[in-house]
């Protein structure tokens, strides 16, 4: 159902956070997993909206770094696998 519902799921996660800029995002084990990762490597923290756009169903979206306004999330989705 969330891969059918993807961009409507990220899109609804953004809208929250631009409502309610203090509420914090909804993140689950794939934002988690990267955010260790970049941590590990002493790089920079996933931002909120890279948070929402880290997730196993929206990862395949075309726009997805164009909807979190991040160029490296395409590369971090992708690279957790490579």
């Amino acid at each position: 159902m969330a891969q059918t519902l993807e961009r409507s799921i990220v899109r609804s996660g953004l809208l929250r956070l631009e409502k309610d800029p203090g509420s914090p995002p909804l993140s689950g084990d794939l934002a988690r997993t990267i955010n260790n990762r970049l941590v590990s490597r002493k790089e920079e923290d996933l931002s909120h909206s890279e948070i929402i756009g880290c997730a196993s169903y929206a990862q395949h979206l075309p726009e997805l770094d164009v909807l979190c306004q991040s160029k490296r999330l395409p590369r971090l989705t992708t690279w957790l696998y490579s």
